[in-house]
């Protein structure tokens, strides 16, 4: 019998889970473009996350570059917030993440940078998504790399039965707060993940990263606030145990983390921003949509 012939007898009462493998193939393939479009513009440390329902995977700095040869940028000064909104941007999501960690902690930052994605297909994609990212150092520690994504909800884990909608509305509230799914549950690979469902019918999910590229995962926190009534997913994440996840959490769960607008302060601080490094857009085109 020949080699093929054995190999034949051998699988022939296997099954594999095409879709399931094809799923996974697609998750992988975004992450990866995720990767190399955000970080190849930030000249930082690679990261990706999986958009559906997944982990973020991050690389970190690890601590040894000469943090001495980087330059420092201040964190944006504001003061209290006026109400009035802009678009968001990179640059104001950026600005607003520096503001939010250094409301919780104390330390430097450099190399702030982000991205835009634009032209999304309307039928089946949000029309943002965007990536923050800063090299932050606590006060007499080393450096670390602090990451942000702001998602669409719809995008990234499908259409929900409940439209977005104002948190004032008790029918709205109602819907979210019966809906279950893979959001508000701790996945398997997430190590000591804990979910706290939110007043407002949010989810804010923290963990440990172990697929995250870092020299230590075990070192990389993780912090996701899911808002369905606001087509909102945001996933923050520290490398090097810079930010833990309370602080993580803390920062994912202002209240003014929006997917289409920010207050109009943060995308002001983020025009003055110097050394700012930017992807100017990526286009979807080309790129599979989830429900592929």
């Amino acid at each position: 019998m020949k080699l093929h012939d054995h190999m034949e007898d051998a699988v022939s009462d296997v099954a594999a889970d095409l879709p399931a493998l094809a799923a996974r193939a697609r998750e992988r393939g975004l992450g990866e473009r995720r990767r190399r479009r955000t970080f190849t513009a930030l000249g930082a440390a690679a990261a990706a996350s999986v958009i559906v329902g997944g982990t973020l995977a991050v690389q970190g700095v690890g601590g040894t570059s000469d943090e001495s040869s980087v330059a420092s940028v201040p964190a944006p000064s504001i003061g209290e917030l006026s109400g009035e909104t802009a678009p968001i941007t990179g640059r104001a999501t950026v600005a607003a993440l520096m503001s939010a960690v250094d409301e919780v902690a104390d330390g430097g930052f450099s190399e702030p940078g982000g991205s835009d994605v634009v032209d999304f297909d309307p039928d089946t994609l949000a029309d943002n998504e965007l990536t923050a990212s800063f090299r932050f150092t606590p006060d007499g520690a080393r450096p670390g790399e602090v990451f942000a994504n702001v998602q669409s909800f719809t995008a990234t884990y499908g259409e929900t039965d409940q439209p977005k909608c104002e948190e004032s509305d008790p029918d709205c509230k109602e819907a979210i707060d019966q809906r279950s799914g893979p959001y508000d549950e701790c996945e398997s690979s997430m190590v000591g993940c804990e979910v706290t469902r939110l007043g407002d019918g949010d989810v804010l999910r923290t963990y440990r990263d172990p697929a995250s590229q870092s020299p230590d995962p075990t070192r990389t926190a993780v912090a996701e606030l899911i808002s369905p009534r606001r087509d909102l997913r945001l996933v923050v994440s520290a490398t090097d145990d810079v930010l833990d996840a309370a602080a993580l959490g803390e920062v994912v769960t202002q209240p003014w983390w929006d997917l289409d607008e920010l207050p109009v302060e943060y995308a002001e601080a983020g025009e003055a921003l110097t050394d700012y490094n930017a992807d100017q857009g990526v286009t979807r085109e080309g790129m599979p949509s989830p429900a592929e």
